[in-house]
């Protein structure tokens, strides 16, 4: 995983065996995604931190990058499933735009 400015992305070539860019304004899900991704390997939890979250018909599973809505798969991007996921951990909550920007 390569870590770069956003000027500097035109510099990479794939000479370099990059599997993966990421910016440096990534947000840390974003990075511990990528990071999950790179290595093959799912996060060990505990049983305080679920791999999937549930709230109502809604099923947001971490380990797959999955989310189920009363059972039907959701075709979400990288994003949209980080913003799903964080609303159904905090139910109930309101948040800013703001907010949401820098925590997703």
């Amino acid at each position: 995983i390569l870590v770069v400015t956003e000027g500097g992305l035109a510099a990479v070539t794939a000479d370099w065996g990059i599997d993966d860019v990421l910016l440096d304004t990534a947000g840390p899900a974003e990075v511990e995604a990528r990071l999950r991704l790179a290595t093959g390997r799912q996060q060990i939890t505990s049983d305080d931190s679920p791999m999937e979250i549930r709230n109502g018909d809604l099923s947001v599973d971490e380990a797959t990058y999955s989310a189920k809505l009363k059972g039907r798969v959701l075709d979400l991007t990288f994003k949209e499933f980080e913003l799903l996921k964080y609303l159904a951990q905090h139910p109930g909550r309101v948040f800013t735009r703001a907010q949401l920007l820098q925590e997703v």
